[in-house]
């Protein structure tokens, strides 16, 4: 039986994912071995796709162009949310602002100390 050219095209995209994830992670082996895992474990009946989901956004926090890859991969209405750039930025802000807090709670503590 032949394959829809619609088949093949998604087997060539998953496998060209499956590719750049490795080597995004190349460093850090056991990310992509447990990305790999959630795939299984989901394609199996294991987990549902809400866990997939939530594991997928968890290793791709960092990587917003893995996360929008994948979700060519979801179902309709159930795509991971990309933050946008004023999520970005507030998250940055924060960040920064409890370097400064944490920064300024260890001189208090220093001064205390002498």
């Amino acid at each position: 039986m032949k394959r829809s050219r619609r088949v093949d095209s998604l087997i060539c995209e998953s496998m060209s994912f499956l590719v750049e994830v490795k080597q995004v992670f190349q460093d850090k082996k056991e990310k992509y071995e447990e990305f790999l895992k959630l795939i299984l474990d989901f394609e199996a009946g294991i987990i549902d796709l809400e866990v997939t989901r939530e594991g997928v956004m968890e290793l791709f926090k960092e990587h917003n162009d893995l996360i929008s890859r994948f979700n060519i991969f979801l179902p309709p209405g159930h795509e991971i949310p990309l933050p946008t750039d004023d999520d970005q930025q507030n998250e940055d802000e924060s960040a920064i602002k409890d370097d400064e807090q944490q920064s300024d709670e260890g001189l208090a503590l220093k001064d205390d100390e002498e």
